[in-house]
C-alpha cells in the first residue's frame, strides 16, 4: 500500500513505531493505545489525540485530584492543570514511560499547589477532620487513608508506583503489569509484594498498619471514581481551561523546572549539592572479568552495565523484603560471620555475578533517573556496594584473598559507573563506595601473591574512566538550557540573567577544577564575587568547594594505593621517591604491627588522608 493510501490509523502505528527507545512490549494491547495517541499528538499535535488521552486517563486523575483537594470543584480546576501540563511537555516525556504515573505524580504537584492557593485564600476556615471509623471494613479502611493514599504513593521510589499503578489504579493481573515492564508475571507478583510492604508503614494514621491483604483489597476496589461527564469537553479543550486551572498548572510547571534547582539548595545548606542530569552512554575500556571464576563470564552479553545492575537491585530488594535473610545479612555487614555464611552468599551470588558483569561491560547508559526518586535510587546502589563489600569480607576471612579483590575491584568499576548518571550526589557516592574499597584492597596487599601484586597495577587501569566535576556542572546546565529551549520559553522562570551567569561562572571555574583544592577555592570565590547577585551562584560556590575536597581525598588515596603496590613489591625506600598530589614531597611512611601506613600533607575534616595497609 502507498504512503497516499494508507489510512489515518496505519499513519498513527507507522509513528508510533517510530518513536525513538519505544518498547515492543508497550505497544501491544491496552497500552497500544496510549503509545499510538502519544505518538499523533507528538507528530501532528492533534486535537482528537488528545482528547483521546483525556478520555482514557480522565478519571484516574480526577480520581487522585479529588481525594488530595477533596472539594469537587477545586479537583475539577486540578484536573484541567493535569492535562495543561502534559499539553506542554508530552513531547519531553522519556519513550518508555508509565504514562499513568507520570499523571499522578503531576495530579500529585497540582492537587499540592491547589491545596497551597486554596489555605492562601481560606486561611481563616478550619479544614474539616477526616472521622476514622473504628469498623475494620473496607469501605471504612478507604474513608481513613484515601486522604493520605495520594502523599503515601508520592513518597515511594518511581519503579514501586509504577507496579502499584498497573495494578491497582490501570486494574491490570500480575501477568499485564510483567508484560507492561517486560518482566515476568513472578517478578511483577513479587515487586507488587514488595511494593505494598513499602506503602503500609506510610498509612499509619492509628499507630497501626494495614494488614497486606486488606490494604490490597482496599486498593482494588476504591482508588478510581467517575469524573463528571462534562469534564471531558472542558479538559480536552485547553482553550477553556478555566483560570484557577491555568493557575495550578502554571505553578505545577515551575515545580517541575526547578526542581533540580530547589534540589540545589537545599543540599547546598548540607553539604551536599545535587545538579544532574543523566548522561548519554559514556564508553570507556572497562576492566577484564574481575569475578568469581567460577561464575563471572569472560565476557559481557549485554552493552549496558546499568541493565546488569538493575537486575541486581531487584535481587537485593528481594533479599531485604525477606526478614530472615536481612536478618543475616545486616550481622554479616559488621563482619559476624557465622557456619551458615557460606550457605548464604551462595544462595545469593546471582547479586555478585550480575555486578561482575556489570563491571566487565565497557558503557554504563543509566537513563534518567527522576529527582524525586534520587534517594530510593542511590539507596539500592549503596545495599548493592554493602552486598560486595561484605562478601569480599567473608572471603578474607576464609583466607581466599583471591577472590576478595576480585570483588573489591568489581566494585570499584560499579561505583566509577554510579559517576555516568553526571549528578553530583550520585557522584558523591561513587567517591565513598570508592574510597571504602581502597581501604578494604589496601588490608588485603600484603596477602596476595606476588603476581597478583604485579598484575594489580594494570586491572586498577583497565577500571572504567571516572567521570569529573566539572563534566557534571557542564552537563546539567546544558540540559537545562536545552529543556527551556525547548519548551519555547524565552526567559527562564529563575531569569535569564540567572542563568547566563551561572553558565559564566562554570565556564570561569572549569580549568581550575584540577588545581589543589586550596587554590582552588580561591579561583571561586573570585569568580563567584563577581557574581555577588547572583542568588543561584552564591549557593552554588560553596557546595562546589566541598565537593572538590570530597574528590580530592579519594584521589590522594587512589595515588598511596599505587606506592603501596610498589613498597610491597620493591621495599619501603620507594616512598621517598613518591609523590604526594597535595603536598610538597612524598608520603609519610609509617610501619605498623602488621603493615605499613602512608599519610598525605591533605587535610580532610578529621585530618591527614591515610591509607592502612594490612590492618593496625
Amino acid at each position: 500500500m502507498s504512503a497516499g493510501n494508507r489510512t489515518v490509523g496505519e499513519e498513527i502505528g507507522i509513528a508510533a513505531a517510530d518513536l525513538p527507545g519505544q518498547r515492543p512490549l508497550l505497544v501491544e494491547g491496552v497500552v497500544m493505545d496510549e503509545c499510538v495517541l502519544l505518538a499523533e499528538y507528538h507528530r501532528t499535535g492533534s486535537e482528537e489525540a488528545f482528547t483521546g488521552l483525556v478520555r482514557q486517563y480522565l478519571n484516574l486523575v480526577y480520581s487522585a485530584a479529588r481525594r488530595q483537594v477533596v472539594d469537587p470543584g477545586l479537583a475539577e480546576d486540578v484536573t484541567q492543570a493535569v492535562f495543561l501540563v502534559l499539553n506542554r511537555k508530552a513531547r519531553f516525556l522519556r519513550p518508555n514511560v508509565v504514562l499513568s504515573t507520570w499523571l499522578l505524580a503531576t495530579t500529585h504537584l497540582c492537587s499540592r499547589d491547589a491545596l497551597k492557593r486554596r489555605a492562601r485564600r481560606d486561611k481563616h476556615e478550619a479544614r474539616a477532620a477526616q472521622m476514622i471509623s473504628d469498623r475494620r471494613t473496607e469501605s471504612a479502611e478507604w474513608e481513613r487513608v484515601s486522604p493520605v493514599i495520594d502523599q503515601a504513593m508520592a513518597s515511594l521510589a518511581r519503579s514501586d508506583r509504577d507496579v502499584l499503578v498497573l495494578r491497582f489504579w490501570e486494574d491490570k493481573s500480575n501477568r499485564e503489569v510483567g508484560q507492561a515492564l517486560g518482566i515476568s508475571e513472578n517478578a511483577a507478583t513479587k515487586r507488587i509484594a514488595r511494593a505494598l510492604e513499602k506503602l503500609r508503614p506510610a498509612l499509619r494514621l492509628d499507630g497501626t498498619a494495614m494488614s497486606f491483604e486488606v490494604l490490597s483489597a482496599t486498593l482494588s476496589g476504591h482508588v478510581i471514581q467517575n469524573a463528571p461527564a462534562h469534564l471531558i469537553d472542558v479538559v480536552a479543550s485547553v482553550r477553556a481551561a478555566s483560570s484557577r486551572a491555568a493557575a495550578i498548572a502554571k505553578g505545577a510547571r515551575y515545580a517541575m523546572q526547578i526542581a533540580k534547582v530547589k534540589t540545589i539548595i537545599v543540599c547546598a545548606a548540607a553539604g551536599t549539592l545535587a545538579v544532574g542530569i543523566a548522561i548519554p552512554v559514556m564508553t570507556h575500556g572497562a576492566g577484564q572479568s574481575q569475578g568469581d571464576p567460577e561464575n563471572a563470564p569472560t565476557t559481557a552479553v549485554a552493552s549496558n552495565a546499568a541493565d546488569f545492575y538493575r537486575q541486581a537491585i531487584e535481587l537485593i530488594n528481594t533479599l531485604k523484603a525477606s526478614a530472615p535473610e536481612n536478618s543475616q545479612f545486616t550481622r554479616y555487614q559488621s563482619g559476624q560471620f557465622d557456619n551458615a555464611a557460606g550457605a548464604f552468599f551462595t544462595r545469593h551470588v546471582r547479586i555478585a555475578d550480575l555486578i561482575q558483569r556489570g563491571a566487565a561491560t565497557s558503557s554504563c547508559d543509566w537513563g534518567q533517573q527522576a529527582v524525586e526518586t534520587r534517594n530510593a535510587w542511590l539507596t539500592d546502589v549503596r545495599s548493592l556496594s554493602r552486598f560486595m563489600s561484605t562478601r569480599s569480607k567473608y572471603a578474607m576471612s576464609k583466607q581466599d584473598v583471591t577472590s576478595a579483590a576480585n570483588d573489591i575491584l568489581a566494585e570499584m568499576s560499579f561505583a566509577r559507573h554510579l559517576g555516568y548518571d553526571l549528578m553530583i550526589i550520585s557522584k558523591l557516592v561513587e567517591v565513598a563506595i570508592e574510597s571504602q574499597s581502597i581501604d578494604d584492597l589496601a588490608v588485603a596487599l600484603p596477602l596476595m601473591p606476588k603476581e597478583q601484586l604485579k598484575s594489580l597495577p594494570q586491572r586498577l587501569d583497565r577500571l572504567p574512566k571516572s567521570t569529573t566535576l566539572i563534566q557534571v556542572l557542564t552537563g546539567d546546565f546544558e540540559y537545562t538550557e536545552h529543556t527551556r529551549q525547548m519548551s519555547g520559553q524565552q526567559v527562564g522562570l529563575l531569569g535569564q540573567a540567572m542563568l547566563d551567569g551561572v553558565k559564566q561562572f562554570y565556564q570561569a571555574i572549569g580549568p581550575a577544577v584540577g588545581q589543589p583544592p586550596a587554590e582552588f577555592d580561591k579561583t571561586v570565590d573570585a569568580e563567584s564575587a563577581k557574581y555577588a547577585a547572583n542568588l543561584l551562584v552564591g549557593q552554588l560556590a560553596p557546595s562546589i568547594k566541598a565537593q572538590r575536597r570530597t574528590l580530592a581525598a579519594t584521589e590522594a588515596k587512589q595515588a598511596m594505593l599505587r606506592v603501596a603496590i610498589d613498597v610491597l613489591l620493591q621495599g619501603d625506600g620507594v616512598v621517598a621517591k613518591s609523590r604526594d598530589p597535595f603536598g610538597d614531597g612524598p608520603f609519610v611512611y609509617t610501619k605498623t604491627g602488621t603493615g605499613f601506613e602512608l599519610a598525605s600533607q591533605f587535610q580532610s575534616r578529621t585530618g591527614p588522608v591515610k591509607l592502612v595497609v594490612g590492618g593496625k
